[in-house]
């Protein structure tokens, strides 16, 4: 959606944070099998990275106000085929896809230790052990 152009839209990103801020870099990355999902991936080496500088300068950006505002269209086109993918952050997931979504962002931004460690507290039977959970967090 255009309105988020002027936030996402970074062309030539030259540091980790603006990196976060680059449609083109992420699409560089997301296409290099780069984690975007882990915060190290996100940094000034990326920005300058040959391989995706040279993806990110094949990739454009354009603004359609027909894509709702929490959904982005991409197509990608190759010497072969096109292809097209839809996302929609509004969009219902299942829970356990959801689950497997928010286990594996917490991995990538506080370790697998500290991940597990919270999986085990919020899931304990009969329910969340909300002390342990409290403590945990403290300490993290």
């Amino acid at each position: 959606h255009p309105g988020w152009l002027s936030v996402c839209n970074i062309a030539r990103p030259a540091t980790g944070l603006e990196a976060k801020f680059s449609y083109r870099l992420t699409a560089a990355m997301a296409l290099a099998g780069r984690d975007t999902g882990a915060l190290g991936s996100f940094s000034d080496a990326a920005c300058s990275d040959p391989l995706l500088v040279a993806l990110r300068d094949r990739v454009s950006v354009l603004g359609d106000t027909s894509v709702a505002e929490t959904a982005a269209r991409v197509t990608l086109t190759t010497t072969q085929a096109g292809l097209e993918l839809c996302h929609d952050l509004n969009a219902p997931i299942a829970l356990p896809d959801r689950a497997a979504k928010l286990h594996a962002k917490a991995r990538a931004l506080l370790g697998a230790e500290v991940t597990s460690r919270l999986r085990a507290v919020t899931e304990a039977a009969p329910g969340p052990d909300v002390a342990a959970l409290a403590a945990l967090l403290v300490r993290s």
